[in-house]
């Protein structure tokens, strides 16, 4: 049933693409304007609208592949010529932009059998890493690894772009190798990943978890127990995302026993960021199925993506790929609660209006069963508001504490702005305009608590942008 209505999704899609496609290459104005551009720059700036565009990024994309179909002698030109002025355009393009500007290259190389006009972007060879062109290259090689796999990107790209191609994204098992056998742990994890292909109980697991011995006392025992199981879900998991499904739904349980404070999510998250470290995509994925299956909440994951070790990483388009989906996972949350109660309210009202028609002396079990639904569901609401006013303060305050860190850092060279501040700032203006609804509710704790005057001013003038752009709405 499932695969029906994703294959009848996809026609209907495809269907509505063409008919779209086709209207606007059958406009009468032709002949007087040059309708081609005209039609990929009107695409364009949807695409590039910010805070978000009216419709999925990958829907502009589609449209753009099917009138390089109906037109092949003429649009793929102009295309060309329009993303040569995007790629000029990019150490002035706002981060969200160029993020999408990637996305959708990348989805239309793998439409194009990859073939690309490398040798205008040869310049990137030489630039240093902390160019926008070039960290824009990389970040669009890796997104088009997700269409197809690393051999492929070997294949079709030229030999001086070879340095350019992501790592060999297969996954980095603690205890593998004979350094990694020699860890504090890895006979226990070698037990355990034999004992889970043998199919023994959950109780068998967590005996040979208490088997673990170790004579550094500086070694914290509980915590190399969490270290312990995570490296063996991964590597059990590790063939593809439906073993990495698999393995966590079915060792779950044994997980959540020995994850019970803020260091040990933390642990894990951290565990599944160094397995995990060339392949970005699984990562992101895995880390949204942690959040989701509630081994790790999303302070934990906020913590994760601001620690020490992933700072590095904040040019790239992945720490942010994370901390959004969380945010929607959180909200989502929050609004589907909302819309059960609205359900039960109106449901709660026609009982209501039944009950009096039919002239009863007390509610009906109905409806006293739906008012105390109602009741649960408004407690469940406010504690899933809270969950999202929590999570836009601690984010804004480690946006914040990051930011400061860095800008204190530099002061001694106002002049010269590094690319990592840049799209860290840019990083939070996304965030708040992206949720600018949500930012109207919290306006006053963010003013007390995080904003402050003591922050820097190009953070508060980040903020007093996006307050004012809330204020208009």
């Amino acid at each position: 049933c499932f695969s029906l209505s994703l294959f009848l999704f996809f026609s209907l899609l495809s269907l509505f693409l063409f008919l779209s496609a086709d209207k606007l290459m059958h406009l009468d104005l032709k002949t007087k304007v040059p309708l081609e551009y005209m039609i990929v720059e009107a695409i364009f700036a949807e695409l590039f609208h910010l805070p978000q565009p009216k419709q999925l990024p990958l829907f502009y994309g589609c449209l753009l592949v099917e009138l390089c179909k109906m037109r092949p002698a003429t649009f793929p030109q102009v295309l060309a010529q329009a993303t040569v002025l995007l790629y000029e355009s990019i150490p002035t393009m706002n981060v969200t932009c160029v993020d999408r500007f990637s996305t959708w290259f990348s989805y239309h190389l793998s439409h194009s059998q990859y073939r690309g006009s490398w040798e205008d972007w040869e310049e990137v060879i030489e630039m240093t890493d902390d160019q926008p062109k070039k960290l824009f290259v990389k970040d669009m090689l890796e997104k088009v690894m997700r269409f197809s796999y690393r051999e492929r990107l070997v294949d079709v790209l030229p030999d001086n772009y070879k340095p350019f191609i992501p790592a060999d994204p297969s996954p980095m098992y603690k205890y593998d190798g004979e350094e990694g056998a020699a860890l504090p742990g890895a006979d226990v994890a070698r037990k355990l990943i034999n004992a889970i292909r043998s199919r023994v109980t959950t109780d068998d697991m967590e005996r040979i978890l208490n088997d673990i011995s170790i004579d550094d006392a500086s070694v914290d025992v509980p915590s190399l127990k969490v270290e312990v199981f995570t490296q063996v879900i991964l590597q059990v998991g590790c063939q593809s995302f439906s073993h990495s499904y698999g393995a966590l739904a079915k060792l779950r349980p044994t997980l959540l026993k020995l994850v019970s404070s803020d260091e040990d999510r933390l642990l894990v998250l951290s565990n599944v960021g160094e397995f995990w470290a060339n392949h970005h995509q699984i990562l992101t994925v895995f880390i949204d199925k942690l959040l989701r299956a509630g081994i790790v909440d999303t302070k934990a994951v906020i913590s994760f993506i601001f620690s020490s070790s992933m700072k590095d990483e904040f040019c790239w388009f992945y720490p942010w790929e994370i901390l959004q989906q969380t945010v929607t996972t959180v909200i989502g949350r929050a609004t589907k609660v909302e819309s059960t109660l609205k359900t039960a309210k109106r449901n709660f009202r026609d009982c209501k209006h039944e009950d009096e028609k039919r002239a009863l002396d007390e509610e009906s079990d109905e409806t006293k069963r739906l008012e105390e639904d109602i009741q649960k569901l408004m407690e469940e609401l406010d504690g899933a508001e809270e969950d999202v006013k929590r999570l836009f303060l601690v984010m804004s305050q480690r946006f914040v504490l990051v930011l400061q860190q860095s800008l204190d850092d530099s002061r001694a060279d106002s002049k010269t702005t590094p690319l990592w501040l840049r799209c860290t700032l840019e990083r939070l203006q996304q965030f708040l305009t992206l949720h600018r609804s949500r930012l109207r509710r919290y306006i006053r704790s963010l003013d007390n608590l995080i904003f402050t005057e003591d922050v820097d001013q190009r953070i508060l003038d980040v903020y007093r942008r996006c307050k004012i752009l809330v204020n208009c709405k």
